[in-house]
């Protein structure tokens, strides 16, 4: 996968998008992860009283990891199900911090006026209207 990167772009931008790329990525395999373990589930149909209970245990501890566990292994497995989301908007935020540092690059370095400056002008007006 190509990464252009420009030679005078500020350090901070091209970290901010690599930590970006890598959330992402870390988002998509997790979600794959999870997904394989959703796919285990019956369908809603399929949930009704003629459920064998040992199914329903299978099913708890599959997802909760149902067995009178501690506070900690509880939070992990809160953490562990949230952890797709969670790089995904981290990935959206640092994406998102990238890109104001490398447009609002002119007015960083205190260059004299130019082109750049007006297309940093535009992304602030956009960016706090929305």
């Amino acid at each position: 996968m190509p990464w252009s990167k420009t030679s005078d772009a500020l350090w901070v931008a091209n970290a901010l998008f690599m930590s970006s790329l890598l959330c992402g990525i870390w988002a998509i395999i997790s979600t794959i992860q999870a997904k394989s373990i959703l796919d285990d589930l019956p369908a809603k149909e399929d949930l009704d009283n003629t459920l064998a209970d040992g199914e329903v245990e299978r099913l708890q501890r599959t997802i909760l990891r149902y067995k009178r566990n501690s506070a900690v292994q509880y939070w992990i497995m809160v953490f562990i199900w949230q952890f797709p989301s969670m790089s995904m908007a981290y990935s959206w935020v640092t994406f998102l911090l990238a890109l104001t540092v490398h447009i609002c690059d002119p007015f960083i370095r205190r260059l004299p006026w130019q082109d750049a400056h007006k297309v940093g002008f535009k992304y602030a007006a956009c960016s706090t209207r929305c």
